[in-house]
Order: C-alpha cells, then structure tokens, then sequence
C-alpha cells in the first residue's frame, strides 16, 4: 500500500477528529477551512469550478462566481465531515439528522411497500450518502453501484460507512450485470448517483444551459422492471441536519422515446434542485466534458411539475 495514500486517509481522518472536538461549530470551522483552501489549491479543480460555473449561471458577476466557489467547497466538507462522522455516531445520533419530507416519504414507501420495486436516481447535490443512510433507516433495502477509489484504504473505510446500515454496493463495471434487476425483482431499490458525463454512448440531454452526456442506466432498469422510479435529494439545512425529498418519476416504458423522456425527466428535475441550492451542488467534475457527434442522440428538455418558490441570490427561485 502507497505511503501517500496512508497520509491521505491519516490527514482527512485527523481534520475530522481535530474539528469533531468543537461538535457543531467544529463543521462550519471544517467548511470554512476549506472554502479557503479550495481557492489556493489545485489549480486544475478550481479552473474547471469556475468553468462550470460560469457555464450554468452566464449572468452571474466575477464576486457571485467567486462566492458559489468557495460556497460550494465549504458544502463539500460539511457533507464529507458529516458523512464520516456518520460511522461513528450513534444510530439514533444518525438518525437525529434525518428529516424527511413528509409528502415524499408517504409515496417512497407506499412504493416500496407495492413489492415491485424502485429505480432510484440521485445527482452530487446536498448529500448523496445521506439519502442511502435515511432510506436504510427505515427499514429499506438499498442496493447501489458506488465508484471504487484508487486510494484502496480510503475506499475501504468509505465502503465501511456507506454498508453501515445495509445498504449494497456494485463495482460500476457490473452496471449490465443482472444483479440489479434481481434485486428489483424482489421488490428491493436500485440507486444510481446518474449526473456524471457519460461520454460518448450517453444521451446528450440540456442540464444547465448546455447539452450534457448523461447515462443511459436509470432509465434502462425502469424500463426493464417496469419499477417505480423516483428522484431524491438530501439537502443541507444547517447543524448537519439532512432533508430528504423524493419526487415520482412514474414507470417508464420500452420505447426509446419513453426511455429519452423518462432521462430528461429526472435531468430536469435535478436542473431545477441546482437552481435552488447551487451551493450544494458538486460543480467539479468534468460534467460537460464530451460533446455530441454526428451520431449521438440528443435529447429534448423535458418540463417536470417541480414548482420553486422563494428566489436566492443568483436570482433563481427556491423553496423555503
């Protein structure tokens, strides 16, 4: 095992401790640190933030540009702070930090009770990892495919936090693996964490003013079980405590017109929660990496019922 990669996990593991001694203020001064630190370091990541940035919000000024920056990092290591401190607090202390939307849970588990299953589709906003840990909570299977890190000892205390309470994980290289569609079959979740760029197979899809490559396998297994779907959020609402919001997406047919709608749906949908909460939104990856060739299929914008309220500062609406 690399030397780096043991310093790597040692460092993170002792920021956490170290900010863990002040309990809730310890997680601002986390985030705080690192809003800072994400200006000055890595120079790659912080060019392709800012270039994504500008690409979803080209009326913001260089100061709001400079402000979701460093908002978005601070997010970012709140939600890595929380999530680590997850496998190590108490059930009911994880638990604590669960709020879900009523409205939401009433329809996830009637869904789940039905026995047929559920394709569940989440994005890198709020906290991803919490929405596994409030769905495994109540008594819920969920079954997932996760990224494997090159850092192996950071992988495996990932992977030991994220199965704490039962949740499964697939390699994404089984991702046309039949294991998924068992567990569907058995009335269990299938989750996919699905707004990263899919190269040139995905589906060129319009996310935040631009056509995005996006995956294919959210609507493949809908279509395939024939399964409910829904899309789920866990946003921050201050003192690490999570809200969890589930929105229908309905079945979705064979046709590869329905499979196109069904993909620009949820796209929509996730659009829509950005809007809202851009903060909380993981704007470092490479999303608009892969454009459309002569033969790639493009999509067209959907429009989902979601209806924001209250505006923010980048002018957009967001609920209260």
């Amino acid at each position: 095992m690399k030397l780096r990669w043991r310093l790597e996990v040692g460092l993170a593991s002792a920021v956490f401790r170290f900010f863990g001694l002040w309990s809730g203020a310890g997680r601002i001064m986390c985030g705080r640190l690192f809003g800072f630190l994400g200006r000055i370091l890595v120079a790659k990541v912080r060019k392709r933030t800012r270039a994504n940035l500008r690409i979803a919000f080209p009326e913001a000024s260089e100061a709001r540009i400079d402000q979701l920056m460093r908002d978005a990092y601070c997010s970012i290591a709140k939600g890595s702070y929380d999530f680590y401190w997850s496998g190590r607090w108490t059930k009911e202390e994880v638990e604590s930090r669960i709020q879900w939307e009523p409205e939401s849970l009433k329809s996830f588990e009637s869904a789940y009770r039905a026995g047929k299953g559920i394709v569940l589709v989440v994005g890198h906003l709020g906290n991803w990892e919490f929405v596994s840990h409030a769905i495994m909570l109540r008594g819920m299977q969920l079954n997932a495919y996760a990224a494997i890190q090159v850092n192996t000892l950071a992988n495996e205390m990932v992977e030991k936090i994220r199965k704490r309470f039962g949740a499964k994980f697939f390699a994404p290289r089984m991702m046309n693996s039949p294991d998924m569609l068992r567990c569907l079959k058995k009335g269990e979740i299938a989750g996919f964490v699905a707004d990263q760029n899919a190269g040139s197979r995905g589906f060129f899809v319009p996310f935040m003013g631009q056509l995005a490559s996006t995956h294919k396998g959210p609507a493949s297994y809908a279509a395939l079980s024939g399964s409910e779907a829904f899309f789920g959020v866990g946003l921050d609402q201050g003192q690490g405590v999570y809200r969890i919001e589930m929105i229908p997406l309905g079945r979705c047919g064979r046709s590869e017109s329905e499979i196109l709608a069904f993909t620009a749906r949820w796209v929509d949908i996730l659009e829509k929660y950005i809007r809202m909460y851009p903060e909380q939104y993981f704007w470092m990856h490479n999303r608009w990496k892969s454009r459309p060739g002569p033969d790639s299929i493009i999509v067209e914008r959907a429009k989902s019922d979601l209806q924001p309220r209250e505006k923010n500062a980048v002018g957009v609406e967001r609920k209260p």
